[in-house]
């Protein structure tokens, strides 16, 4: 299957920001470095996922819905023994959260979470070395690694919304995964990643 104009508009148009935030992730090598990406992406994803079902307007995504892991990240975090309102104290919620708007937009910010499902196949496979799985704290990587049929529904809708200002949606994209690299730097500098 050919990859689609859009899609390839994204992933040029995003990728020095991807890279980015690969780069600040790094591979949790260690248990603690592991408790900080989950950190990370509690304070990226929760206040993005309550944006999305407040605002996200559904009824022009053609019955298709975004993958939610909320509920996963807060047991992880409940299962790694971190406190679950900690994402509510810290500095990145003082980082405002992307405000979608448009459908242009919203095509952005779901293209970064719904392309997560396939990094969460390779982090999974580090998991293993730390002997953590879905019922230890890995619930939410398990979750969105273990079907991409939601990544090519996403794919397949993208095709098919015309009129879209691309320019828009790149840069929803980008600020999207700027708000994910705050919420991965304030870990980073609380000093709980080992990398």
């Amino acid at each position: 299957m050919a990859v689609s104009h859009r899609r390839q508009m994204l992933r040029r148009g995003t990728a020095q920001m991807h890279n980015a935030l690969d780069a600040m992730i790094g591979a949790f090598s260690s248990h603690r470095a592991y408790e900080a990406y989950v950190l990370g992406t509690a304070r990226f994803r929760l206040p993005l996922e309550s944006t999305i079902k407040n605002c996200a307007p559904f009824e022009l995504l053609s019955g298709w819905q975004p993958s939610l892991i909320g509920d996963a990240i807060r047991a992880d975090m409940s299962a790694l023994g971190l406190p679950t309102d900690e994402p509510l104290r810290t500095k990145a919620h003082k980082v405002a959260v992307p405000q979608p708007e448009t459908i242009d937009d919203w095509l952005g910010v779901f293209y970064v979470l719904e392309g997560s499902s396939l990094g969460a196949k390779l982090l999974v496979r580090r998991l293993d070395a730390l002997n953590i799985n879905h019922t230890n704290g890995g619930a939410h990587l398990a979750t969105l690694a273990k079907d991409s049929s939601n990544w090519s529904a996403f794919l397949a809708l993208l095709d098919t919304i015309p009129d879209v200002d691309e320019a828009r949606m790149i840069h929803w994209a980008n600020a999207t995964f700027s708000f994910a690299h705050q919420a991965f730097e304030t870990v980073m500098e609380d000093s709980l990643a080992d990398h």
